[in-house]
């Protein structure tokens, strides 16, 4: 697949390897279009989706954090309004 790319000079996020014959092979290379290519035309590999996996665990991670985080001071908060309210309340 990555010759193939390659040859229809596809995008591609992620880098296979690549050897200095890899141009010269490609020359002797043909294909043949039954239609033409978009310019967003481009390979996805499975290197392509393995780092958009990790990148969506990261933000997901970082949600948590954010979350846990919000929730400590709505917690907090919230506790400290009770106390000044059951204090209020006790001392009228």
């Amino acid at each position: 697949m990555n010759i193939i790319a390659e040859k229809l000079r596809l995008r591609c996020e992620s880098l296979f390897n690549k050897t200095s014959f890899l141009g010269d092979y490609l020359d002797y290379c043909d294909y043949e279009l039954k239609a033409s290519l978009s310019g967003k035309s481009r390979i996805i590999t499975s290197d392509d989706i393995f780092a958009h996996i990790l990148s969506v665990r990261k933000i997901n991670g970082e949600i948590d954090n954010t979350r846990e985080v919000l929730f400590e001071r709505y917690s907090d908060n919230r506790r400290k309004s009770f106390g000044l309210i059951l204090w209020r309340i006790l001392n009228s």
